[in-house]
């Protein structure tokens, strides 16, 4: 259920991230190696990019319908709390299982 999705996402933060409030550049380029070989069947490098960049593309298209850009002049929040990382984690990985 939920509970348990959101329990796996915590401990694959707490890996991921080494216990830190945030992932390094090291650490996010893992991830998303990890992210591209679970995902993909082969091992070619073209599978991977082919992949990464339609993940990216749904990623960024689920953020923009969560946290619409600022109208020119006004601050930019960034979406970058814990829930909202989350919320965009499950709906990105909706999208992946819907492929």
């Amino acid at each position: 259920g939920e509970d348990a999705d959101a329990n796996v996402l915590e401990e694959n933060w707490t890996v991921d991230s080494k216990g830190k409030p945030a992932l390094d550049a090291e650490g996010f380029f893992e991830a998303i190696f990890e992210l591209a070989d679970i995902w993909c069947e082969g091992v070619l490098a073209a599978e991977y990019v082919e992949f990464l960049n339609r993940t990216l593309w749904d990623a960024y298209q689920i953020l923009a319908q969560l946290a619409p850009m600022p109208d020119e002049g006004q601050p930019a929040d960034s979406p970058t709390d814990s829930k909202t990382l989350a919320k965009v984690a499950k709906q990105v990985a909706g999208e992946i299982k819907d492929l």
